[in-house]
């Protein structure tokens, strides 16, 4: 059993049920073929997912996965944010045991969730190991990073999740140069606002243990919770520690919460 539609060939998937660590990464690898078909249906973990447990060379030919790409659709104009459309249900099921790693700009479990898009009763655990980490230099005036454990940019709506243990960036913590700029939180990097629609962060905790951050010449915002809030976020909290290792030229706010809330709600 994987998925749950009407009658008719056309009609749309209405749930779609995720059991193993392997659905949960075929979907971070293929989201964004089905984003469109998809906009209504709810994905429904059935079960905990354990990335370190899952019986990889039982089931794919492609070996253990302990790192993914962040779950991601494509914007359809430039009005549109692109991001998660669809409706995640966790079912207060765990995940744990697997980094997300990306070149991209937004790094997380989603990359982005859009204003349509909702993701609630999601527990994402981690062994101190695994990490969000965006690949590449961060570097130059165009560059703006958005990083979560649950998603880089929220402009939809997040209730009921928990993220824990994870740490940010490689074994140096997240680096910034060159009049780049990171907005970087526990749960998501932002909590935002798009045309009428503001991001929603509901009943919702972040623990990070140990945060490091080092900006050179770049703008870095980090909080416990969300690099930037100009969303709303209510009956949230935030746990770990955030650290400015070396800073030059730059601009560094350092925040238990949110590192800048910019019109925002709390």
């Amino acid at each position: 059993k994987t998925v749950t539609t009407g009658s008719g060939a056309d009609s749309v998937p209405g749930t779609i049920y995720l059991r193993t660590a392997r659905h949960l990464y075929e979907l971070s690898l293929h989201y964004d073929d089905y984003d469109t078909a998809t906009s209504r249906s709810t994905f429904l973990q059935e079960r905990d997912i354990s990335y370190t447990s899952y019986l990889w060379a039982s089931y794919t030919s492609y070996g253990a996965v302990s790192t993914q790409v962040p779950i991601t659709g494509t914007a359809e104009n430039d009005g549109d944010t692109g991001g998660f459309r669809a409706s995640y249900n966790g079912d207060c099921h765990t995940i744990e045991g697997v980094s997300f790693v990306s070149a991209g700009n937004d790094v997380g479990m989603f990359a982005v969730v859009a204003p349509t898009g909702t993701v609630r009763n999601v527990t994402l655990l981690s062994s101190g190991t695994e990490r969000v980490e965006r690949s590449g230099l961060i570097q130059g005036s165009t560059t703006v990073v958005y990083m979560g454990v649950l998603a880089g940019r929220n402009y939809g709506t997040i209730s009921n999740c928990a993220v824990s243990g994870y740490g940010f960036g490689s074994g140096m913590g997240i680096l910034a140069y060159q009049h780049s700029t990171v907005y970087m939180g526990g749960l998501v990097g932002g909590n935002l606002y798009h045309k009428t629609h503001s991001g929603r962060i509901l009943s919702s905790e972040a623990n990070c243990p140990s945060v490091i951050v080092s900006a050179y010449n770049a703008s870095v915002y980090a909080g416990g919770l969300a690099g930037v809030n100009n969303g709303a976020i209510q009956s949230s909290y935030a746990l770990g520690s955030l650290f400015a290792k070396d800073v030059r030229n730059s601009t560094v706010w350092l925040s238990g919460f949110a590192g800048s809330n910019n019109g925002g709600s709390l």
